[in-house]
This record gives structure tokens, C-alpha cells and sequence, in this order.
């Protein structure tokens, strides 16, 4: 598995740049900043596993937005830029320890072993807290 998280990489053309050396059947992980329609097309086209994209509830996607507003837990949504292929995600609804509000988009399916509880378990929120305090610490 490889983690990938906001400010160690600097740009989605980096990401892209590891998945050749990625091997397949790995979960890769992405904190918010790297959300875009690009990078998830290109991991459709070029990884052969699973990817988890944690993206914020707002100032994002319309779908992303309009799955918010619905208060589901999960769902498919569908990302519609204008001139470019749509691509269908499922989204989960991650509500953080501090009231904070996010959504995974992912290409995980929906079933028993990667159930949204599963996914969105305080295991994955713990880890971002801690590697946002040492960043702050090692400033």
C-alpha cells in the first residue's frame, strides 16, 4: 500500500508519475488537494487496483456537493465535466472526530469487505491527525 498525503507530493502530475511503480491490487490514498476528474480518469486507465480520494464537502464537485446535500451515507455519483466522459465513483460520507465534514470517492466496490463502516473506520482519521500535528510540530 502506498500513502500519499497532502504537501509530500506537490502536484497530481507526481502521483501519476508513481503509479507505474505502483505494484497492482494495492489501496492508494489520497488526502484532499488531489481530487480531480484528471488524476481519478487516469488511475481508471493505468492502475489495476484500488484508490480512495478524500475530498472535501464543499468548493468541490457538484456531484460531490449534491451527494451532501442528500444526507445519504453512500452512493454512486456520476463526475460530468463538460467535454470529458463521465466517470461513476461511490461516495462516503466521513464525518471526523471534530465534527468535521468529508467524502471518500473511490472505485472500492460495495461489498461486505469494503463496507462504508469499514472504510470510513477511525484508523484512516487518526493517521491524517497525527501526520497534520507533526507537520505543525516540525515547523
Amino acid at each position: 500500500m502506498l500513502l500519499i498525503y497532502e504537501g509530500i507530493l506537490t502536484s497530481a502530475q507526481e502521483a501519476k508519475a508513481l503509479v507505474p511503480h505502483i505494484p497492482k491490487g494495492g489501496i492508494l490514498l489520497f488526502d484532499r488537494g488531489y481530487p480531480s476528474y484528471d488524476l481519478i480518469d487516469y488511475l481508471i486507465r493505468h492502475y489495476q487496483g484500488y484508490w480512495v480520494f478524500r475530498c472535501p464537502a464543499r468548493s468541490t464537485f457538484t456531484a460531490v456537493e449534491d451527494f451532501v446535500q442528500s444526507g445519504k451515507t453512500e452512493a454512486a455519483i456520476t463526475l460530468a465535466p463538460p467535454g470529458a466522459k463521465p466517470i461513476t465513483l461511490r461516495a462516503i460520507r466521513m464525518e471526523s472526530p471534530d465534527g468535521g465534514l468529508s467524502v471518500l470517492l473511490t472505485n472500492l466496490p460495495d461489498e461486505p469487505r469494503f463496507a462504508a463502516a469499514a472504510v470510513i473506520s477511525k484508523k484512516p482519521i487518526n493517521k491524517w491527525q497525527v501526520d497534520k500535528a507533526k507537520r505543525i510540530a516540525d515547523a
